[in-house]
């Protein structure tokens, strides 16, 4: 039996709008994709360092960097907790914990995980950033009808995990030891939204 209508044809606006579509997903893949190539590539080679340092402003806005660490020949064997002790105008001091990747589960892992690699690469070799981190602990705590913050100490802890062959056996790695690295005057204007 044959159909009354004949069949829609597209318009041509819809199909241009189709192919600007299917092209702008096209170029983001490739960017995306070529970018991470090009930022876990060794950079021995002259071109590839220069490159790599074209790009990490880019790379390192969008969250887009990526480490291998984790493979041998030195995988990750250490991990670093960060912790600010907040004291207040009225004497107080309080602690604010930075967040810890291995305390969370579920979705809030996979939501708080740039923070946390954040945390580590700050724990690690972030000193520009530590009085940043100070000032973010600063307002975590901060209560507009409270006390105000007057200074911030920004501590770190080093965790080592232990080669397979020993084991996680007698290490605690709830009970980290703290260690003062920044210290930070806090004025009004870092507490002003």
């Amino acid at each position: 039996m044959l159909s009354e209508h004949p069949p829609a044809v597209p318009s041509r606006r819809k199909t241009l709008q189709g192919k600007l579509l299917r092209w702008i997903t096209n170029a983001f893949l490739v960017a995306y994709l070529g970018s991470v190539t090009l930022w876990l590539c060794p950079g021995q080679n002259l071109l590839v360092s220069r490159l790599q340092n074209a790009i990490s402003p880019v790379v390192d806005a969008l969250g887009l960097w990526q480490e291998w660490a984790m493979f041998a020949p030195e995988p990750v064997w250490k991990q670093y907790r960060l912790m600010a002790a907040v004291r207040f105008s009225d004497g107080s001091v309080r602690r604010w914990h930075f967040t810890d990747s291995d305390r969370l589960e579920g979705w809030d892992r996979v939501r708080y995980d740039r923070q946390a690699a954040w945390v580590e690469n700050v724990a690690d070799y972030g000193t520009s950033a530590y009085g940043d981190a100070c000032v973010y602990a600063a307002r975590q705590l901060y209560r507009a009808n409270g006390p105000r913050p007057l200074e911030v100490t920004l501590m770190r802890a080093c965790l080592y995990t232990p080669p397979p062959e020993v084991g996680l056996y007698g290490i605690s790695l709830d009970k980290p030891a703290f260690v003062k690295i920044y210290h930070r005057a806090i004025c009004s204007l870092d507490l002003a939204p």
